[in-house]
């Protein structure tokens, strides 16, 4: 697959035929943060709904996250 402009890479990225990952080497962007940026520069529709493994990534963080600040607390 051949991604000739950044648009192509963003759009790639959004219907996760590569990850952020490889867009950020494609599109040589240094930051999630600058990606997304550039997708909304771009009109890339951002994808605002989770897949169902990046959804217990994030529950298995939350988890992480809440467990430090409970050993803190202690």
């Amino acid at each position: 697959m051949e991604l000739l402009t950044l648009h192509d890479i963003l759009v790639a990225w959004q219907q996760d035929r590569i990850d952020y990952r490889e867009a950020m080497r494609l599109a040589r962007i240094d930051t999630l943060d600058e990606l997304y940026d550039a997708a909304d520069l771009s009109g890339v529709e951002i994808r605002t709904q989770l897949h169902d493994f990046e959804d217990r990534q994030a529950d298995l963080v939350a988890d992480l996250i809440r467990g430090q600040a409970r050993l803190k607390a202690a």
